[in-house]
């Protein structure tokens, strides 16, 4: 998040750059501000996440940074994704599921 965004505006902005789309925020499903963990390098944080439902806005990809993204591939919510970074993701997944399942 860059000082004096939004977090919509930090969404938007991180779609396109790290996953080379532009989205249309839907809904706030969870504020997230209850999670820590430690780095390898032993730096420790609590991340504070805004998870947003998006749709795409549009179906342009855009070139993303090449230091930050290897690869964007969409999931069908059918299938669970094989692996999460960490904790975090498999609880927005399942926060994700709930929602849709409404």
């Amino acid at each position: 998040m860059e000082y004096g965004e939004s977090f919509v505006d930090t969404l938007k902005r991180e779609f396109k750059e790290d996953g080379g789309f532009e989205v249309t925020p839907i809904k706030l499903l969870q504020l997230m501000d209850q999670d820590f963990y430690t780095y390898p390098n032993g730096d420790k944080v609590q991340p504070i996440n805004a998870f947003f439902l998006v749709k795409l806005a549009n179906h342009k990809h855009f070139a993303t940074k090449p230091t930050e993204t290897n690869e964007t591939k969409f999931w069908s919510l059918d299938q669970q994704p094989p692996h999460f970074f960490n904790g975090q993701h498999e609880e927005m997944w399942q926060i994700l599921r709930k929602e849709l399942d409404k």
